[in-house]
């Protein structure tokens, strides 16, 4: 099985700053919310924990990773989008620029400085969850990844189109099982 989670809280979360690509390592609260998800992986019998390579990805992995003594793997597609000009900036802001235009529709509203297009994000998040599963089968595997990245592999597991990417961006840390 296959199962998916964002990273826990960094102190830009807390700012509610959009991280993107950036890379702030994760804050006191985020390491404690990290604890406090263990109850909800142990279940889950976990053979290993593959994660983004941003910091704040890598530090949840591996406090999970510690405590359910199972390895962690760095993918380099599990990454989130690069958000250009946005990164850094306050989401309330963005919420009054084409941010909001954005996440109603990622495919009409290219990212200002962006490096991808949001179909080939789509696409590089679809081929990592391929690449995972056939190299790991009959693994229980966690991904830790992005809430874009997520909301993207999730628009696709649902065979929604990415107009409806919205309804999946969400900040929750909790695991979400998406394949058997």
């Amino acid at each position: 099985m296959l199962f998916i989670a964002r990273h826990c809280k960094t102190a830009w979360s807390l700012e509610n700053k959009l991280q993107g690509s950036m890379n702030p390592p994760l804050c006191k609260e985020g390491r404690a919310e990290a604890l406090a998800n263990i109850p909800l992986l142990a279940p889950l019998n976990l053979n290993r924990i593959i994660s983004s390579p941003l910091r704040r990805a890598i530090q949840t992995a591996r406090i999970y990773a510690n405590q359910l003594h199972i390895p962690v793997e760095i993918h380099d597609d599990l990454r989130e989008l690069h958000h250009g000009a946005w990164e850094g900036r306050r989401l309330e802001d963005l919420l009054h620029s084409s941010y909001a235009l954005w996440l109603k529709d990622p495919s009409q509203i290219p990212i200002p400085g962006g490096s991808e297009t949001i179909e080939s994000a789509q696409r590089r998040i679809l081929d990592a969850t391929k690449e995972i599963t056939a190299r790991y089968p009959g693994e229980n595997i966690l991904i830790i990844t992005h809430k874009h990245i997520r909301a993207l592999l999730m628009c696709a597991i649902h065979k929604s189109p990415i107009a409806k990417f919205q309804q999946y961006v969400f900040d929750e840390t909790a695991p979400i099982k998406i394949t058997n």
